[in-house]
This record gives C-alpha cells, sequence and structure tokens, in this order.
C-alpha cells in the first residue's frame, strides 16, 4: 500500500504536537517538583514506577523527556575492556577498470576521529588501511592480528568502505580489495571469510559496519530482540557481559550510493552525525540503527540493515559505545513527594509518541517495500532485455557459423570445374589416340589385302593387327575405369552440394523464425517498460546510485 502524503504529514503533526507536549509537561513537573517545601529528591523507586522504553526506541524517546526522567544509575556499571578498531577505506584501485570513489577515504577518517574525540578509542589501538595499504593480504593479516591481540572482555569496531560484488546465481558476497581484478571474483574477499575472522575474534564484542554495495548477505535472517524492563547501567551491563558479533551495512543486496553530504556518503554522513550528536551516556548498535536507517532511507533508494552477523558466534549480548565524558552520577535515596501525576503524564505522552512513531515506520516500511517491488521488477524485465540480447548475439553466431559453409561450397564448385577441365582434356588425348589408332588399323588392313599374295608381309601384318587390337583393348579397358572414376567422384561432388545447399537453407529458415520471435518479445517488453514508467511517475525522485562494475 502507498503511503498517501497527507497521511505522513498528519503522522508528522501529531508527532510534532506529542513532542512539544512533552516538553511543556516537563517543565511543568520540574517546577512542581521544585517548589515542594522540603522533601529530598530520590531517583531510584521513581525509576522502577516508570517503564522506560526498550534500546530499540533509546535514541528517539530520551531526548524528549531528558527535563523529567532521573539520571541512570551507577549500581552494576557495564565492565568494559579495551576498546579496538579496524578502520578500511578504499577510493583508488589498482585495476582501472574498477571504478574509482570519491567518499570512501574520507568516510574512514571521519569514523576514526568521532571515535577518537568522542567514544575514548585510544589512537595506538586503531588499524587504519588506506588505498594501497587496503589489499587482500593486509585486510585479512589485520583481522587476524587485532583478534589475537584482544582479550576476553574486550570490543572491536570494524569499518569498511569501498566497493563490494554479489553474485545473484550462487549467493555470495564479497568485499573489494584494492589490487583486486574486476573480472576476477578469486582476487576478492569472501563475506564468508570475514565472518570467520569475526567470529574467532577472542574479544567478547564485534561490531562491523560495512558501507558497500551488496553488503547485505553478511547477516543471518532476522534480528535479535533486547528488551529489558529499565534502562539503565544495569541493562547495558546484561547486554555487555553476552558475547556478541553485530554488523551495520549501507544496503542489503543492492548498489548503494557513494556521493552523499560534506564529503561522506549518504550512510557514513548520518552515522558520523549520530555518533557526534549522540548526549546519551551508552550506545548500542539497535539504538544507533533505529536512528540512521530512517533517515538514510528518506533520501536514497538505499536499505541499510543492522542485526547479530550470521554464522560469526553472536550470543544475545550488543557491543557498547560509551561516552568518553560520561561519568556516572551519585545515587539518591529518596522519592519526591508530588511525582506520581506527572510521572503518570509521562507515561501517557511516551505510549502515544510511541504509538504515532510506529503508525509512521509501518507507512514508510509499506512505501519501502512498494519500491523494492517495483524496482525487483524492472530488474527482471532488464534480465529478460539481456536475455534478448543474448538470443540477437547467437543468431549472429548462425550466421557465423553458415558463413564458411558457404565459402566451402563456392570452393567446392571452383575445384568441380577445374577438375571437369582436366577430365575433358583426359578425354580428347584419349579419343585422338583412339582416333590415330583407327587410321593405323584401315592402313594395315589395305596393305593385308594389297599383299595377300605375299605370305611373308601377311604374317607380318597379321602380327602388327593383333597388337593393334590388343592396344585398342588395353585403350578400351583404361577409358572404362577413367569414366567409372569419373562419375564416382561427379557423383560425391554433386551429393555434397546438395548437402551443403540444404544445411544453408535450415540455418536461414532458423535464423528468420528467431528473429521473428525476438521482434514480438522486444515489442512486449516495450509496452511493459511503458506501463512501468507510468507506475512510477509519482514515486519520489531516486538518487543515482554507483553502479557494480
Amino acid at each position: 500500500m502507498r503511503v498517501r502524503k497527507k497521511e505522513v504529514a498528519t503522522v508528522w503533526r501529531l508527532n510534532v504536537w506529542l513532542v512539544v507536549t512533552l516538553i511543556v509537561v516537563g517543565y511543568v513537573g520540574c517546577a512542581d517538583i521544585t517548589s515542594q517545601p522540603t522533601a529530598p529528591i530520590s531517583v531510584q523507586p521513581l525509576a522502577q514506577n516508570v517503564p522506560s522504553p526498550k534500546a530499540v526506541g533509546l535514541t528517539r524517546s530520551m531526548p524528549s523527556v531528558s527535563r523529567s526522567t532521573p539520571p541512570i544509575s551507577p549500581i552494576g556499571s557495564p565492565e568494559a575492556g579495551t576498546y579496538w578498531a579496524l578502520i578500511i577505506g578504499i577510493d583508488q584501485y589498482a585495476d582501472q577498470n574498477i571504478p574509482t570513489l570519491q567518499t570512501a577515504v574520507q568516510d574512514a577518517e571521519g569514523v576514526r576521529d568521532v571515535l577518537t574525540k568522542r567514544y575514548g578509542f585510544k589512537p595506538r589501538n586503531i588499524v587504519m588501511l588506506l588505498n594501497d595499504d587496503a589489499t587482500r593480504i593486509n585486510i585479512e593479516e589485520a583481522l587476524l592480528r587485532v583478534g589475537e591481540q584482544t582479550g576476553e572482555k574486550d570490543s572491536v569496531l570494524v569499518y569498511y568502505a569501498g566497493h563490494g560484488q554479489y553474485s545473484s546465481s550462487n549467493r555470495l558476497g564479497w568485499w573489494v580489495p584494492s589490487e583486486a581484478r574486476g573480472r576476477t571474483r578469486g582476487t576478492f574477499i569472501n563475506n564468508a571469510t570475514i565472518r570467520d575472522y569475526l567470529g574467532a575474534m577472542q574479544a567478547r564484542h564485534v561490531y562491523l559496519i560495512a558501507d558497500s554495495c551488496f553488503s547485505g548477505t553478511l547477516f543471518a535472517s532476522t534480528r535479535g530482540n533486547f528488551g529489558a524492563d529499565t534502562i539503565d547501567d544495569k541493562y547495558y551491563r546484561r547486554l555487555s557481559e553476552q558475547r556478541s558479533r553485530w554488523g551495520f551495512t549501507s544496503g542489503g543486496v543492492e548498489p548503494v550510493a557513494d556521493g552523499g553530504k560534506d564529503g561522506h556518503s549518504i550512510f557514513a554522513y548520518h552515522f558520523i552525525k549520530f555518533l557526534n550528536e549522540n548526549t546519551n551516556p551508552y550506545v548500542v548498535p539497535s539504538g544507533i540503527a533505529d536512528t540512521v536507517i530512517p533517515l538514510v532511507t528518506r533520501v536514497s533508494e538505499q536499505l541499510p540493515r543492522s542485526q547479530p552477523l550470521y554464522g560469526a558466534g553472536d550470543e544475545g549480548g550488543q557491543f557498547l559505545l560509551r561516552l568518553a565524558s560520561y561519568v556516572p552520577k551519585s545515587e539518591s535515596t529518596e522519592v519526591p513527594v508530588d511525582s506520581l501525576q506527572v510521572t503518570e503524564q509521562i507515561r501517557e505522552l511516551q505510549n502515544a509518541l510511541s504509538e504515532a512513531l510506529t503508525l509512521l515506520r509501518g507507512k514508510e516500511t509499506s512505501a519501502q517495500n512498494e519500491k523494492r517491488d517495483l524496482r525487483r521488477e524492472l530488474e527482471e524485465q532488464r534480465q529478460q532485455i539481456d536475455a534478448l540480447t543474448m538470443r540477437f548475439d547467437r543468431s549472429n553466431e548462425y550466421k557465423e557459423r553458415a558463413t564458411p559453409v558457404e565459402d566451402e561450397l563456392k570452393k567446392t564448385k571452383v575445384r568441380m570445374r577445374s577438375l571437369t577441365r582436366v577430365r575433358a582434356e583426359e578425354e580428347t588425348g584419349r579419343a585422338k589416340e583412339e582416333a590415330t589408332n583407327f587410321l593405323r588399323i584401315g592402313d594395315l588392313e589395305d596393305q593385308l589385302q594389297a599383299t595377300e599374295t605375299k605370305t611373308t608381309l601377311v604374317a607380318v601384318l597379321t602380327k602388327e593387327l593383333a597388337q593393334a587390337n590388343k592396344k585398342m583393348d588395353v585403350f578400351a579397358a583404361d577409358r572404362a575405369r577413367a569414366e567409372r572414376v569419373r562419375g564416382d567422384e561427379a557423383r560425391e561432388h554433386f551429393s555434397r552440394v546438395r548437402e551443403l545447399e540444404n544445411k544453408i537453407e535450415q540455418i536461414k529458415q532458423a535464423h528468420a523464425q528467431e528473429l521473428k520471435r525476438h521482434v514480438n518479445t522486444i515489442e512486449n517488453l516495450e509496452q511493459t517498460v511503458v506501463s512501468l514508467r507510468k507506475r512510477t511517475e509519482f514515486l519520489p525522485p531516486v538518487i543515482v546510485t554507483t553502479p557494480a562494475f
């Protein structure tokens, strides 16, 4: 079902009204609380009475109620080990056939800067591989060494920005290192290999962020559910105690955009912006995704994904990013006197806001699904056109195969004419020799009649006549044998000519039928494309993405 503009506007107006109301109630509640005479303020019991939102809605709901919600309790704070990072960015590739990217290196540097400035990552624990350094050997060696250096409580963040490749026939995905050859997939790094390295790391938490085409094959089929009654240090401690292998990709199995805003890709811009503007003490991958994904999908056709990595050893935890400036506040023990009414109002507004956000997400999801279906249908049409193109190429191959046959036929005819001329000359020579023998016989017979009375001459002439007759028999035998050979060769050549002519006629008929089918199919496809264009006239404009090479 397509989302109508009026429905979206109505939902957004409701959303704005709820936020404004929430802020006003927060101020009023604070004023009422501060106006009470002597009661000291306590936080822990109030946190138990107010059902806080789950982790997936944390980054959306916390800023609106920050004036009236209690501080996070320091009891049970998460134990964090050392934070490590492997950051990879590739703009330039050795193979000239692989398109150059514009923002991958700058994206990688932006992620490094925000991790060191706001989240306490030490520069000595960050490995940077940019452009020529990001070879297949260096990437795999870095994954192996970082995994070996980490401890059981450590956390590893891996960021990759560069080209990705995908095979629809076997559903395999790859990273493309800087020295890869564009059409040789054996020079790429398979996603299964990356998952194996991440799964083998000794660190408790691994968070992979991949800003590349076709990166969605890293994931499992479903997303984990991490709920909690209260979002405090204990909640994040429970998440941090469980082993996790979590991923966040800029798309599924589709190309993603390279250009975006402020020198970053669309995905990297919103990811870095979120990390820079975040004010929550703790951030987990599910919370990052709930804020970044809607922002990316509103301005592009790509659909980021965030969930556990398939087959990498995830056990239900989540990677925990903590603000370097955060210091847990001291615990209070008493409850404000007149805070129950404010608490109830806050709970009602939170529920209303959650329902509005759920409705809006449902509308957006429906629109995205319809766009995805249309893109899939267009892709199927393109594949059919490609198949027809291949058939046209095959018909051209038929022509190419028919050309040598025609050449062979011409050569055969030339050989037959040459053979006929040679045979005619041989026949002429035999005829002349036979005529000469007949004349000689006639002369001998005349001499025999003239010398009937001369017995010795008669004997000589008789002997010569017998020799001439014998020679005539030899000539006759040779002539008969030559006639048989010539007849066999002529029949063989005429049979070969008829066979070649029949083969050429069959090829021409097949080519004509195939061409007729192609013309009919192309006409049907053109009508389908016109229909699809009419259906997509009212869709929002699409940002041009960098196609897979």
